[in-house]
Parts: structure tokens; C-alpha cells; sequence
């Protein structure tokens, strides 16, 4: 009977140790899918191949994103999926696009497109102030009360 415990003790000793291992394995295991991916890095550029700093660079659909810097040059940290799509923003610039490709090259460089610049609803007209007669003002009086 003492021996019958014992083993059952053991037993559940090595399964639980099993269990232990297999949950500390388990984190590890999901970095390395992580780690399966394409780095993504490159660098920005107006039509005449000036840089462009501080442009924002944000993957498709989520909140992650970096930023461009002096050079025009980013770089994520986590390492994309093909078919995740970045969007490049920049003041006075066209939005654009780019579809992560399995081999991709190392480095890619786009090149941003100026964006017509549009100013809504502001319309002027000039013409020098005439004042009113003193029969305009007096009517004035008459037709506000």
C-alpha cells in the first residue's frame, strides 16, 4: 500500500513537472513564430528625392506604426506577414500603399506624390465701403424695430 502511494505521488510529481515545462515552453515557442516574417525597412522620398522626416508609416487596419527620420529612413521592430499593407501619410502628400511581399527586397524606397492643395468655403469680395444715406440709415431704424 506504502509503495502504491509512493509511485502515484512520483506520478503526479512528473506530470505536473511535464505540465511546468510545457507552459514555460509554450512563450518561447510563440516568439519563434514571431520571429517568422519579412523585416520591413526602407526609405521615403519626394519626387526629387529629398527626404522626408517625420513621415508617418502605419501598418493597415491596427495602431502600430513608426516615423521617419531625418533621412527619410524607417524601420519596424516586429517583423510583417505577407499581405499586411502600410500606409505612408505626410502633410501636402498623397497617401500611399505598400503590399508586403514574401522576397521583398532587403530595403524598399518610395516615392511620396504631392497632393493638389484644396481650401473649401472661403470666398472674398472687394470693393471699397460706401456708407449708407442718412434715408437708408433712417429706414434701417424703422424696418430693425
Amino acid at each position: 500500500m506504502k509503495n502504491s502511494k509512493q509511485t502515484l505521488t512520483r506520478n503526479l510529481a512528473a506530470t505536473l513537472a511535464a505540465l511546468l515545462l510545457c507552459f514555460y515552453m509554450l512563450p518561447a515557442m510563440a516568439q519563434t513564430t514571431t520571429e517568422e516574417g519579412i523585416r520591413v525597412r526602407g526609405t521615403v522620398v519626394d519626387a526629387q528625392s529629398n527626404p522626408l522626416p517625420s513621415l508617418a508609416v502605419q501598418l493597415k487596419g491596427t495602431s502600430m506604426g513608426v516615423t521617419t527620420n531625418e533621412q527619410g529612413e524607417f524601420e519596424f521592430s516586429q517583423r510583417l506577414q505577407p499581405g499586411d499593407v502600410l500606409v505612408f501619410s505626410y502633410i501636402s502628400m498623397e497617401n500611399k500603399e505598400y503590399i508586403v511581399k514574401a522576397g521583398m527586397p532587403d530595403k524598399i524606397r518610395i516615392v511620396m506624390e504631392e497632393s493638389p492643395l484644396e481650401i473649401i468655403g472661403a470666398t472674398t469680395s472687394v470693393e471699397a465701403y460706401q456708407r449708407p444715406s442718412a434715408l437708408r440709415r433712417w429706414w434701417n431704424r424703422i424696418t430693425d424695430r
